[in-house]
């Protein structure tokens, strides 16, 4: 991993200027939680942080910034730099002084990297400094990571490699309509947004889940890129099934949503690439079955990557149903353990017994989604087995899950209903229409209960109303105050879900007005904190005492991949199958005239939207199709679309 920075100084004045120009940087150099282990100094050019130790999750304990010029001075205390109680804005250390300590540093749970350089600047000089940062297995090969891109030429050349492909995954899927917000979110910001939370893994560790749906989002703009990070994340699922929760580093808590996400993943690769050998690639398993443990003490503890089996990418789709549909309880419903999605109901099975609706709905959505796989393959005994199971679950689903015309959350080990008539939640509702359990008006009438129940000037809260008193037998959720996160707060993720399920339903202003309303410029939720080039986790909810409306978390969040689809594949329509592109758009009716490019295993479809009231489908050279027509590789072909107008 490397990070190149370039930092340019000219003088503007008609004097000459000497100055002080100071490089700061803070790099997080710790693997894990000893500080004991790490160690700073400065080498030639170079501040080399190293933290290797017993048990420590990676080999690359070495990172090292490095500068193309000689700097007059190098920082790596943050209380050196800033003061003890200073700050960047209200510096009190050397960075006040404008002086440098040129000291090493060790147990630091704060490190910095800073450089200072004395320039002499004629009047239009200007000065032109590059830095890098890297890890890797040694302190030479840091040090060599890190500056071997930082001559003027070497670092012209790897920028120029990083906007051509930055422009060659972008360029992949183009839009243009009247929402000016619309088109910048689709061609760059949600791009962006995903593709650094596939390749980091949130920054905090790579959750399965998060970095599965990452993958999904990902597919269509980067195939081999998101094979690439698939086929690693596989590797984390244990020889049960269960993938581990999260990996880099190790965090063993039993909840039980990772393997719903797999063929959802494996599902928009394969029909993305239109390959189906990946499926028959082989890929190891983690040693063993999923770690049991409840507690939250032994939960990071790290184990080696030890493999005694692997199986094919169907086997490891196949296997992590397997696992969901014999992990059940009393109803037939999927066993709750330490939690789903909702993460922070952390504690409504860890007694074995309880069991999560939401959960068994997103498990019904993946074994239609295992069937779509087979029937690529042919596989007809896996495909009757797998219906079966589907069909079981679905009826116990209908059975248990139900409660006056809306879905529950689940059954906790106590035998409590969560989200019975006092209390609806988000999620169970849209998964009924993702997964297209029952009948329409099953999922029409979870749905309106929505709207009725959920909504707020700045669209649905993830449960309706907020929990008001502290559970254990639910966890951190109840005792969260009411707005803030998984108890009630306007939690995006989860409305991007409720977009998507609103495209299946054929709602298209419900669709558009739930984008428009969770985006930075909402005019009833001004102020409210979220970057326009970004989606945030949540916003604070209508119950919330002091903040509500408020979005602090932004960029760490599965939203932007599941609006980027909403937008994409639901609103827009275009997705891909294994035979080829379908196009059903779901637009509102005066979203007006909008063309978008899509290119699809090396073809480029133009594909021109026209609101129409006698007219409705897909064309291609004046035919009506619904699939639309591969051609040769490098064709271009022109797609009209037309979609009822007012």
């Amino acid at each position: 991993m490397r990070i190149l920075y370039r930092i340019e100084a000219k003088n503007v004045s008609e004097k000459k200027k000497d100055v002080t120009l100071i490089f700061e940087n803070e790099p997080r150099p710790a693997l894990s939680w000893h500080d004991a282990y790490g160690e700073a100094h400065a080498n030639g050019k170079s501040i080399v942080y190293s933290h290797v130790g017993y048990r420590v999750a990676s080999d690359l304990g070495y990172l090292a910034l490095s500068s193309s010029d000689i700097p007059s001075g190098f920082e790596t205390s943050y209380a050196r730099l800033f003061g003890v109680y200073g700050s960047p804005e209200m510096p009190k250390g050397g960075l006040k002084r404008g002086a440098l300590s040129c000291q090493g540093d060790e147990f630091e749970g704060h490190y910095v990297g800073a450089f200072s350089y004395s320039l002499s600047l004629a009047p239009g000089e200007k000065k032109d400094i590059r830095l890098g940062l890297a890890t890797a297995e040694s302190e030479d090969a840091a040090i060599d990571a890190s500056s071997s891109a930082l001559s003027e030429d070497a670092f012209q050349a790897e920028w120029d490699a990083i906007i051509a492909k930055e422009r060659s995954s972008h360029s992949r899927f183009q839009v243009h309509s009247s929402d000016e917000i619309l088109n910048a979110q689709v061609n760059t910001w949600l791009k962006r947004q995903i593709s650094l939370g596939k390749n980091w893994g949130r920054l905090y560790g790579k959750g399965f889940r998060d970095v599965l749906q990452d993958i999904t989002s990902f597919a269509s703009l980067d195939p081999k890129a998101a094979k690439k990070q698939l086929t690693h994340a596989l590797a984390h699922q244990y020889e049960d099934g269960n993938p581990i929760r999260m990996f880099e580093p190790n965090f063993h808590y039993p909840y039980q949503d990772g393997a719903p996400w797999i063929p959802m993943a494996v599902l928009s690769l394969v029909n993305e690439t239109g390959d189906a050998s990946y499926l028959q690639e082989e890929i190891p398993y983690l040693k063993g079955v999923s770690k049991d443990s409840y507690s939250l003490v032994d939960a990071y503890v790290e184990e080696p990557y030890e493999s005694s089996t692997s199986g094919t990418v169907l086997d490891h789709v196949l296997r992590g149903m397997d696992y969901l549909t014999t992990t059940l309880g009393e109803h037939g419903l999927v066993l709750w353990g330490g939690g789903d999605w909702n993460d922070s109901i952390n504690a409504a099975g860890l007694e074995g017994k309880g069991e999560s609706v939401w959960l068994s709905l997103a498990t019904l959505k993946a074994l239609k989604e295992t069937i779509a796989l087979l029937n690529i393959v042919h596989d007809e005994d896996n495909i009757a087995r797998m219906e079966e199971k589907a069909k079981a679950l679905e009826a116990n689903i209908l059975k248990h899950g139900l409660v006056d015309g809306h879905f529950i959350y689940g059954i906790n080990d106590e035998g409590k209903v969560l989200g019975g008539k006092e209390r609806i939640f988000l999620n169970p509702q849209s998964f009924a229409v993702l997964s297209m359990i029952g009948n329409p008006e099953t999922r029409e009438r979870a749905m309106d209960q929505i709207e009725e129940r959920c909504s707020c000037e700045y669209r649905y809260m993830q449960c309706a109303p907020s929990m008001d008193k502290g559970d254990p037998h639910i966890g951190r959720a109840s005792y969260f105050q009411k707005g803030l996160v998984e108890n009630g707060s306007v939690y995006l993720h989860g409305v991007a879900f409720k977009m998507v399920a609103d495209a299946l339903l054929k709602r298209p202003e419900a669709l558009y007005a739930d984008y428009r309303k969770i985006r930075f410029d909402n005019p009833a939720n001004p102020q409210n904190g979220m970057e326009p080039y970004a989606f945030s986790n949540m916003m604070m909810g209508p119950e919330s005492k002091y903040r509500k409306g408020e979005a602090p978390m932004s960029w760490i969040t599965g939203t932007a991949g599941w609006v980027y689809r909403a937008l994409t594949e639901y609103m827009l329509g275009v997705r891909p199958t294994f035979e080829g592109l379908v196009v059903d758009p779901c637009l509102p009716k005066d979203f007006g005239r909008a063309s978008m490019t899509r290119v699809f295993r090396n073809r480029t479809y133009e594909i021109a939207y026209i609101p129409s009231k006698d007219k409705e489908g897909t064309y291609v050279e004046g035919q009506r199709v619904d699939i639309l027509p591969l051609g040769k590789e490098g064709d271009h072909i022109e797609v009209t679309v037309y979609y009822p107008s007012k």
